[in-house]
C-alpha cells in the first residue's frame, strides 16, 4: 500500500500482516514534520505486524502538493523488497 500521508492510509487496517506500507510524507524544506499525527500510520502498521517505510518529499505549497521523484520511490521500493532489480 503506497499513499500520501492522510486519511486514505487508514486502508492499511484492511490489509494483512504481510503488507508493506509506504507513507509519502510532505514536509517543509529542510524540516521533518512534527505533531501527533506524524507517527500514527507507523504505530498502527507496527501493531498489526506490517512492514512500514516512509518517504519524505518537499511540499510545494500549503496544500501539501508534491512532485514525487520516481527514482527515489523506485529506490525505496527496491530497499523494501517490493520491487526487485
Amino acid at each position: 500500500l503506497i499513499g500520501v500521508h492522510g486519511a486514505g492510509l487508514y486502508n492499511l487496517l484492511l490489509c494483512n500482516q504481510n503488507t508493506t506500507i509506504v507513507e509519502i510524507m510532505p514536509m517543509e524544506q529542510g524540516n521533518q514534520p512534527t505533531g501527533l499525527s506524524v507517527d500514527v500510520f507507523w504505530k498502527i502498521s507496527s501493531s498489526i505486524g506490517q512492514k512500514y517505510w516512509r518517504l519524505y518529499i518537499q511540499r510545494l505549497d500549503t496544500f501539501n502538493n508534491i512532485i514525487l521523484p520516481l527514482q527515489r520511490l523506485k529506490h525505496l521500493l527496491e530497499q523494501s523488497g517490493m520491487l526487485q532489480h
